[in-house]
């Protein structure tokens, strides 16, 4: 028994898909040759942990730029968190 036509085409879809990614991945420097050619330098550091304060000294007033209203999607009472 041969393949369906249906069949067929997810096949031939899915190829087409992958050869259209394989073509994009291809062409990684395309953006730095329209751009003049130039690359952009890339610095990079040693990874630490350390606390930073967040904290500042000032006098005056703080109104915020944006609220939320948070509205439950249980009705009724928390019994147990699993």
């Amino acid at each position: 028994m041969g393949r369906s036509r249906g069949s067929k085409a997810g096949v031939l879809s899915v190829l087409a898909l992958q050869l259209w990614i394989l073509d994009g991945c291809s062409r990684g420097n395309a953006a730095i040759e329209r751009k003049g050619g130039q690359a952009i330098p890339v610095v990079t550091s040693v990874v630490e942990q350390r606390s930073v304060p967040l904290t500042v000294n000032v006098v005056g007033t703080v109104e915020s730029i944006g609220s939320v209203n948070l509205q439950s999607r249980v009705d009724g009472q928390i019994v147990a968190v699993l």
